[in-house]
């Protein structure tokens, strides 16, 4: 988008200059919702697929998540600035939606974030950076019940309001579905750092209006 080149390029050297991330909210599920093939669901659901060849770097991608890390990668590296590192500040699946809403369910949810948790902990890394895993904020710790729009905008969470699991996104220390997160920690998102076997729900910034950004 060479028409927001002009704004974006001050905050990428502010950023590369004090060694600050760039946060990026991908979200497949909105991808699948606008495509619903079950070829596409696979490809997002991180589930077996053909894979998709990017026809400028001849790289396959085999899930949506790494194919739309990857776009934001590329697009650093050619405004200049592919010492930023990338920082996934929101991605999730909603787990129930309206009747036209495609693809939100508790399965398909539980498939995304499960899926994204063990891809994350391999470390394999996307194909344009392989060899390592950028750290990633799920979206969300709990629903945000009076949030406007679609169900889905309100069936993000991970936790009901009592601290029971909704459904297993595989983080928990055990696979009961009686997860009790700590009471003190009303956190919005949960983070999958790949270096810690057990990681915890931390805070971050809910920082979406309306549609989340892809």
């Amino acid at each position: 988008h060479a028409d927001l080149v002009q704004y974006l390029n001050p905050i990428l050297k502010f950023l590369s200059d004090n060694g600050g991330p760039f946060m990026i909210n991908p979200y497949p599920y909105f991808a699948y919702r606008d495509d619903p093939r079950p070829e596409t669901l696979a490809y997002c659901l991180f589930q077996p697929n053909l894979g998709r060849l990017d026809p400028n770097t001849k790289l396959t991608y085999m899930n949506m998540f790494d194919a739309q890390v990857d776009a934001i990668k590329s697009a650093l590296n050619s405004a200049g600035f592919g010492n930023v590192e990338i920082v996934v500040a929101e991605t999730g699946w909603p787990y129930k939606g309206d009747s036209d809403e495609v693809g939100a369910s508790v399965d398909n949810a539980a498939a995304y974030n499960g899926n994204l948790v063990k891809h994350l902990r391999t470390m394999v890394g996307t194909p344009l950076m392989p060899g390592r895993s950028v750290d990633t904020y799920i979206f969300a710790l709990y629903d945000e019940d009076l949030k406007p729009g679609p169900t889905s905008e309100r069936s993000f969470g991970l936790y009901r309001p009592d601290s029971t699991a909704i459904y297993d996104a595989g983080l928990s220390k055990s696979s009961s579905s009686q997860v009790n997160p700590p009471v003190n920690s009303p956190s919005p998102a949960a983070t999958v750092n790949p270096s810690q076997p057990q990681p915890q729900p931390q805070p971050a910034v809910d920082c979406r209006q309306g549609q989340p950004e892809t």
